[in-house]
């Protein structure tokens, strides 16, 4: 006579009197319709819900790695030996273009209030928009008294900048920052934040506190195999990420740098490694938002036309079908291709150009960072495996 027990980790025991031994059944393998997801295809309206939320994702990632193929591996001996023909310096090691002085700020960059990282963005370009943009605030006699003692003579800049040529190579990009327009608006910023504390509110604090916590939780879940991380994680990472490591890439979380270094790294491995973000966003996107040089607008290329600027063919005549490729796989753009572009300096297809580091003349950056991009796109390669 045989006795069957069943156990809560889902075998079932029986023990045979006449035989005298106990012996395991084995549960059954789950089924492929739960798409790999560990989720039992019981029919259930949850498991419903969660397979039709993570099936366009297993739709994408082929998509995604032959995008990857397509961007990375053509040409890429004659993309390298070019990239190293175009490193000739264009401006020597440290200097600093703000409203057409230059000054040899290697000295300061230990003094400066914000971090080496963020002066050293500005290195060897024409850094005037973001030293614009990130001192709309600070005394600007004080500013001035700080460049007036690193600026180069005009002498030698003459001669370090060289042909009108070399200027356009080393990032002089001609923007206009003394007019009255841009007066009048930095007036009104100043003005409508007269008075406010810089600090963040108590409860932004505690949102973005709570939304770490429920990211950290729901990835230690989701490495056991439960399914409601595919909903949460996504949410909570996306959260952390918006406030607190936006704000942090802009240095703007705290007063000292290493806080908002650690507050991007904690909240960024599932969206886009720090270092790539702070080429691709902080410079790229905020100085020139929506113009020419703004990579934003070129991401997807060669799947999706996104401005003017890229010039109309054929193969975007059904680009409105791409948003059901574009959305599954942003996360993985921007986390692996943009780091391979960054470190690789590939040509762009459609434009001709380099995506991001010739146009603003960011090679001296993402050479003095390649150690901290290669182990960020490790990280961002380990998360997503």
């Amino acid at each position: 006579m045989a006795h069957v027990m069943s156990a809560a980790d889902g075998f079932q025991w029986s023990y045979n009197e006449t035989a005298g031994f106990v012996c395991a059944d084995f549960p059954a393998a789950p089924d492929l319709l739960s798409l790999g997801s560990g989720l039992a295809a019981e029919g259930s309206v949850a498991n419903i819900l969660v397979g039709l939320f993570i099936a366009p994702y297993f739709i994408a990632v082929p998509l995604f790695l032959v995008m990857l193929v397509v961007r990375t591996l053509p040409e890429q001996i004659m993309l390298r030996l070019a990239s190293r023909e175009k490193s000739g310096e264009a401006l020597p090691s440290g200097v600093w273009t703000i409203h057409g002085k230059q000054y040899d700020l290697r000295e300061y960059v230990k003094h400066h209030p914000g971090g080496a990282w963020a002066i050293n963005l500005g290195r060897n370009r024409d850094c005037t928009g973001l030293f614009e943009s990130y001192h709309v605030f600070a005394d600007r006699a004080r500013l001035e008294r700080i460049l007036a003692r690193y600026e180069v003579r005009p002498s030698a800049a003459g001669e370090q900048l060289g042909s009108p040529a070399m200027q356009v190579s080393a990032g002089l990009d001609g923007l206009v920052f003394g007019d009255a327009f841009h007066g009048d608006i930095r007036e009104m910023c100043r003005a409508h934040f007269k008075g406010k504390s810089p600090k963040m509110k108590p409860w932004t604090a505690c949102a973005c506190i709570l939304s770490v916590c429920v990211e950290a939780v729901a990835l230690y879940y989701f490495f056991r195999g439960s399914t409601w991380p595919l909903v949460v994680l996504p949410a909570s990472a996306w959260v952390a990420m918006i406030n607190a490591g936006h704000d942090a890439s802009h240095f703007a979380v705290s007063k000292h740098p290493w806080v908002n270094g650690l507050v991007s790294w904690v909240t960024m491995p599932f969206t886009m490694p720090p270092t790539c973000w702070s080429v691709e966003h902080v410079v790229q996107h905020h100085v020139y938002t929506n113009d020419e040089d703004d990579v934003d607008l070129y991401h997807f290329l060669p799947v999706c036309r996104t401005s003017r600027f890229t010039r109309w063919t054929k193969a975007f005549r059904l680009q409105y079908l791409a948003i059901f490729f574009a959305l599954p796989t942003s996360f993985g753009h921007l986390s692996v291709i943009v780091p391979i572009d960054l470190l690789t300096g590939q040509r762009d297809w459609v434009t001709g150009s380099a995506r991001y580091e010739e146009v603003q003349n960011l090679r001296d950056f993402v050479a003095m960072s390649k150690r901290w991009i290669q182990l960020e796109l490790f990280v961002s390669v380990s998360c997503w495996v």
